[in-house]
């Protein structure tokens, strides 16, 4: 019989090769090799366009993804408490970044906004408009 060939390429090796954003040529695809030991544990839906990032906080046990429509889901993961859409951004929102004490997170939009919030019903948040383009990566320092 024909050999097998290779063996199918890594996550890592599919995102080096995935396409750049075309916003700001930011790498798109599974950036974490390590997938072994995974399942499937719970299937959110309820989002109104297309989810361009996740970010999740262990000790909120929740969420979060921002999508094309410029808004923010805070997804929680016990399926008798409700998740919750903030809204604020007027671009598709591309980044979203939890703070190490969990007390925030951070979003960066293609209406060239970065915003602060805090993880709430209401939706507290601080905008910055410094950016003259799309923001497409918000990260905390460690």
């Amino acid at each position: 019989s024909p050999p097998l060939g290779p063996p199918p390429p890594s996550w890592a090796a599919a995102a080096a090769r995935a396409a750049p954003c075309r916003h700001c040529r930011h790498p798109l695809g599974p950036m974490d090799g390590n997938s072994e030991g995974l399942g499937l544990l719970r299937t959110f839906t309820g989002q109104n366009s297309p989810v361009a990032c996740v970010a999740y906080a262990p000790g909120m046990r929740q969420a979060l993804s921002g999508s094309q429509d410029g808004s923010v889901m805070i997804w929680n993961f016990k399926p008798q408490l409700r998740s919750y859409r903030l809204r604020g951004h007027t671009g598709a929102v591309r980044s979203i970044d939890v703070a190490h004490n969990e007390e925030l997170f951070a979003t960066g939009a293609m209406d060239h906004t970065v915003r602060l919030w805090k993880p709430s019903i209401r939706g507290s948040h601080k905008v910055f408009r410094a950016h003259t383009g799309g923001v497409c990566t918000v990260r905390f320092s460690k």
